[in-house]
């Protein structure tokens, strides 16, 4: 398998699966290390809730549990995977947003 085919072959296992995808996107901290997101089980149950389908859905969990980040993470998987697709992300304060 050469770099072109490989290359698309991890694309679209990360299309497949947006744990996978979390695990290759940078984090937003620039301090911190740029290997991706390990998810954890509360944050793999908060995804599950994303790709639920429910039409309106509001997520309340304590501070750090990664509840911004993974809304983050789910829009940009789910843009990338329909491109037409129109998500509305609204966070509590404006440096978040």
């Amino acid at each position: 398998m050469d770099y072109q085919e490989y290359n698309q072959f991890a694309i679209a296992m990360m299309r497949a699966s947006l744990p996978l995808y979390a695990s290759c996107v940078p984090k937003v901290n620039p301090e911190a290390e740029q290997h991706g997101i390990k998810l954890v089980p509360h944050q793999l149950f908060i995804l599950d809730l994303f790709n639920s389908k429910i039409p309106k859905l509001a997520i309340v969990a304590p501070p750090e549990s990664w509840k911004s980040t993974l809304a983050r993470v789910y829009v940009e998987w789910s843009i990338g995977n329909n491109p037409e697709l129109c998500i509305l992300l609204t966070m509590n304060t404006a440096a978040q947003a």
